[in-house]
């Protein structure tokens, strides 16, 4: 039963931190259509 746990701990702490890069991600993009001659390059939706 501990290995269950383990296993849901990980789970649990990767989409989390795949959460925060995604919505890091979309802010970076939200900034640049706001102001898109501030320097940087296109969002990646762009790419």
């Amino acid at each position: 039963m501990e290995h269950l746990e383990k296993i849901k701990y990980i789970y649990i702490l990767c989409g989390s931190y795949f959460i925060h890069i995604k919505n890091r991600i979309g802010a970076e993009e939200a900034r640049w259509a706001h102001n898109p001659k501030v320097g940087g390059s296109k969002p990646l939706s762009d790419i």
